[in-house]
């Protein structure tokens, strides 16, 4: 389930971009080794948030979150919806660049005084969303929940079990019944307000090994199709 915070409750989720040199933005769909990049969030002396990023071979990389507020800013588009963001330089760049040989790749991160995404804007999805919405860099929706119930039951009609990390949500529910997540219009985390945008369709990741991004089968899209 696709989902919005109706407060601002996140500053770094899903702020990074990379892109190639052709300004089109990467992910393990079409790049399955970046499932190998492994990701440390830690913060600095001046409580700013770090991204500490490692892989095969490579050497460790450090990403800031802290840029002036007059720093010059880039368009950026991820699928149909354009944002703003800031060039993380050289040595980021160079680093994709060598790990994921494609050349020319940048690397950019959305503070909050860069220009969001805004959903409305979406050509496919638009129709689903409130004027104020917005995202940084993910796909559509900033947030994406699911449930251990509705995993379990999906796994007991599976050979092999999946991980909960094949779906890649950001939040997992414990208590509700198997797919009760589906009829939720609102739910609460303190005093976060989160809204339902729509149904996630599953896309191949989920059938990808989530430490290294190989192809384990057809599964669970050929059951979820049934």
């Amino acid at each position: 389930m696709s989902w919005c915070c109706v407060v601002n409750c996140s500053d770094v989720c899903r702020c990074w971009v990379v892109m190639d040199g052709e300004s089109q933005f990467l992910t393990q769909k079409k790049q399955p080794t970046m499932a190998r990049i492994s990701q440390q969030l830690e913060i600095d002396e001046q409580g700013q948030a770090v991204v500490i990023l490692t892989a095969p071979n490579m050497p460790e990389l450090k990403l800031t979150s802290h840029f002036s507020d007059t720093i010059e800013k880039t368009e950026v588009k991820v699928y149909r919806m354009i944002g703003t963001g800031i060039d993380c330089g050289s040595e980021a760049s160079e680093w994709f660049s060598t790990y994921l040989n494609i050349p020319g790749c940048r690397v950019y991160y959305m503070p909050n005084y860069c220009q969001s995404r805004r959903l409305a804007t979406d050509s496919k999805y638009g129709h689903v969303a409130q004027q104020e919405d917005e995202v940084s860099f993910a796909d559509f929706a900033p947030y994406l929940l699911t449930s251990e119930a509705s995993l379990t039951d999906l796994n007991s009609r599976l050979d092999k079990p999946l991980s909960i990390r094949n779906f890649r949500p950001n939040i997992v529910v414990r208590g509700p019944d198997a797919y009760e997540e589906d009829s939720w219009g609102k739910f609460t985390i303190g005093a976060a307000v989160f809204r339902k945008l729509k149904e996630c369709g599953r896309c191949i990741l989920t059938t990808l090994d989530p430490d290294t991004g190989e192809k384990l089968g057809e599964e669970p899209l050929k059951t979820l199709r049934r």
